[in-house]
């Protein structure tokens, strides 16, 4: 076991000699905030041993709120039991040791009483909870490399339609055009047939339009504000329900 200095508060050994051995890092504290036990997963967790002199409340250098804003010592979760305030279980926090890498994890805190109920210490049991934030940025950058490479390959399909089909279904307008011009003075009933196979040909132009604009629209490549008021727009039109947008947070970079 690891003892800082000696304290007459009465912690049950028997308990911390169970804690030594716990793979979940754990502490306890005196009213002052002084450490006065630890276990070897505490060290491990917090990258140092703590100074028996500076250190209160955990061994951490610097610790955050889960917004990331720093973590003043005495209005950490430690100091508020103290004080017999509840901490709501669960909240995630965030530290920093001395190496510069950064931890996660959960604290599980209790006040320590004396018979007569009044607190002289607490205990802070620290769940680490970094590999599952690594998994969960890995997922994440998986997921935005996936949707980048699905968009990525929505823009090529939609350019291909657009540029390929598009020039193809063109040509293929303008010359239905001039065969029905010179059908028109001699043979009138194919000429009909003519004007037939040109509403086909600008059907299709706009039905390939269409498609092209569903795998992405034009205006994303304006950004995506521009895309969400083309959208709004669209379904305005096709609805007749009126719609508004409204933006207040900074433009993304689309891929």
């Amino acid at each position: 076991m690891t003892f800082m200095h000696t304290s007459s508060s009465g912690f049950d050994c028997s308990w911390r000699d169970m804690m030594e051995f716990m793979p979940i890092a754990a502490c306890m504290f005196d009213p002052d905030g002084r450490i006065v036990w630890y276990n070897a997963a505490a060290a491990q967790l917090w990258g140092r041993h703590p100074d028996p002199e500076r250190d209160r409340w955990c061994g951490f250098v610097r610790k955050y709120w889960p917004d990331g804003s720093p973590m003043q010592a005495d209005q950490s979760p430690p100091a508020l039991i103290l004080q017999g305030k509840l901490m709501q279980p669960g909240f995630e926090a965030m530290a920093d040791r001395p190496d510069g890498s950064r931890v996660y994890f959960i604290p599980h805190l209790r006040a320590l009483h004396d018979a007569q109920g009044e607190i002289v210490g607490g205990i802070n049991m620290l769940l680490d909870i970094t590999e599952r934030h690594q998994a969960e940025d890995a997922l994440r950058d998986l997921a935005a490399r996936r949707e980048a490479m699905l968009e990525a390959e929505r823009k090529r399909i939609a350019q291909e339609i657009h540029d390929e089909l598009g020039q193809l279904l063109n040509t293929l307008h303008i010359s239905n055009a001039a065969l029905r011009a010179r059908l028109e003075q001699d043979q009138p009933a194919l000429c009909e047939k003519a004007d037939i196979m040109a509403g086909l040909i600008h059907r299709t132009i706009d039905v390939v339009r269409n498609v092209a604009t569903s795998l992405r629209p034009a205006a994303l490549d304006a950004g995506i504000y521009s895309g969400l008021e083309w959208l709004v727009r669209d379904f305005s039109d096709h609805t007749g329900i009126a719609c508004r947008l409204l933006l207040d947070e900074p433009e993304p970079e689309l891929p």
